[in-house]
């Protein structure tokens, strides 16, 4: 599997890890995964993108198409490369999340997003 997806119970978050490159099945996996952890547990959601290496096309088209389907109030992505931090930082505004969404580079700092802090 390239891809986890779980419920943090200790911090109340949905939470994703993006391990390798996600083929467009894959990525409606996941988005199915990450929208019931929504639905059935919290509305706020980590994606941590730090092991990825690349958003490919067919990926990017899923997740355009589910995100507006998911009940998310707030989310952080985690990418520790610069590279990718602005290829994050552009997609999650073409798929109109910015206001909801902050890329962090290390999970405390996502963690502290839900914990009042970095708004």
């Amino acid at each position: 599997m390239r891809y986890k997806v779980w419920f943090d119970k200790e911090n109340h978050i949905a939470r994703t890890q993006i391990i390798k490159s996600l083929t467009g099945e894959e990525a409606r996996g996941l988005m199915t995964e990450k929208e019931e952890q929504l639905i059935n547990n919290t509305r706020t959601g980590i994606m941590d993108l730090s092991n990825a290496d690349s958003i490919r096309k067919l990926s990017k088209e899923t997740y355009r198409k589910h995100t507006n389907e998911l009940p998310l109030d707030k989310a952080a992505v985690i990418v520790d490369s610069s590279v990718m931090r602005m290829i994050a930082k552009i997609f999650i505004a073409g798929l109109g999340m910015s206001s909801k969404t902050r890329s962090v580079k290390l999970n405390y700092e996502a963690l502290s997003r839900f914990q009042g802090g970095n708004e």
